[in-house]
């Protein structure tokens, strides 16, 4: 649907999508003739809601609206109204897939032990039980990097599943089709 040109602006890949009655009402809502505002609002439900989106690989769902707000230039009382909402859902819903929708329960619980790992405080434990919390916690540390591998692993997967879904007729992808990296 969406896509960054070199210049790091958002293009809009699929014109169909301003058929989708959420983004419409999103690019109806920008009186402006370059559309900028809703063209920054688009940016911002890519950024949020796409897993290739580097934003993702570093904050939080919690943290990331304030993120992108600043990041995106947004007025520090910006917030998404309930038709950027709505717009987020169809986003999401159109890109959804079960390997997917598997990935992100995963990255949700990931964000919930590494939640639990910054609340924990070893000096709330009483004094007798600090050894075996001490044992048990790097127990549970030492699998933390396997559970790591695994979802970029399965993110990896993921990309190449939604790569081949664009390849269409003779299956080659043109220049344009190639992430910017891989462009000659």
């Amino acid at each position: 649907m969406f896509d960054i040109d070199q210049n790091n602006n958002i293009i809009i890949q699929d014109p169909a999508i301003l058929l989708v009655k959420e983004f419409k009402k999103l690019w109806d809502k920008d009186k402006s003739k370059d559309k900028g505002e809703a063209l920054k609002v688009f940016a911002y439900i890519y950024l949020k809601n796409d897993f290739k989106s580097d934003y993702r690989k570093g904050h939080t769902q919690e943290e990331l609206p304030m993120v992108l707000r600043d990041a995106l230039g947004f007025d520090k009382k910006w917030k998404a109204d309930a038709d950027i909402i709505a717009a987020e859902t169809a986003y999401s819903e159109s890109k959804v897939t079960k390997s997917l929708k598997m990935l992100l329960a995963a990255e949700s619980a990931l964000e919930q032990i590494t939640k639990y790992f910054l609340e924990f405080k070893i000096d709330s434990i009483e004094e007798d039980r600090k050894a075996d919390a001490i044992n048990k916690l790097k127990n549970n540390l030492k699998d933390i990097d396997e559970v790591v591998s695994r979802i970029e692993a399965a993110k990896d997967r993921i990309a190449k599943e939604e790569e081949s879904k664009k390849l269409s007729g003779v299956k080659v992808l043109s220049s344009r089709e190639l992430p910017k990296s891989k462009r000659k």
